[in-house]
């Protein structure tokens, strides 16, 4: 799926311009963020935005998504659509579903031949430790990598009074 912009992905030579990647999740405050970020870092670098939508394969798709993925996946788009509009970049999904999202983007990397990944992360514990796709990600590829981190969740309901709600 192709967002219309007002300049295309090629080169005047007919080559393919050189692309941010922006990965994101089901974090859809986060995700505003991080298109934000990737169109703006793409019209400075006269660049194109790539979307990888990072939800992995369940074993049981048996490599197919199914149709409730693909339509969830869509409509996705369709909202985060009125925050490219404003940038005016070239956008392009990415069209891959995987069982690896790190295994995904290092592929993704090659095939739109990336200069910068951008990638949101929630906060999965209480420990702030990274989550295993993005430091995936940074420890296998040689581009920059740009991660944005998400609000913390409250991990326990034992140590409410000690986790702050929004960090930056």
């Amino acid at each position: 799926m192709a967002i219309d912009a007002k300049n295309d992905s090629l080169l005047p030579n007919g080559e393919q311009k050189p692309a941010v990647l922006a990965v994101i999740n089901q974090d859809d405050d986060l995700n505003k963020d991080i298109l934000r970020m990737a169109c703006g870092l793409a019209k400075q670098l006269k660049s194109r935005v790539v979307i990888h939508y990072a939800v992995p394969l369940k074993r049981d798709c048996l490599g197919w998504p199914t149709e409730k993925m693909v339509q969830e996946k869509k409509l996705h788009y369709k909202e985060l659509a009125a925050i490219l509009e404003n940038y005016y970049v070239s956008v392009e999904d990415s069209n891959v579903f995987s069982y690896s999202v790190g295994d995904a983007v290092i592929e993704l990397i090659k095939v739109h031949m990336c200069t910068d990944i951008i990638i949101g992360e929630s906060y999965q514990n209480y420990q702030n430790q990274l989550d295993d796709t993005a430091s995936y990600i940074m420890h296998n590829t040689d581009i920059r990598v740009l991660l944005l981190r998400g609000s913390k969740k409250i991990a326990c309901a034992k140590d409410i009074n000690k986790v702050s709600v929004n960090v930056g």
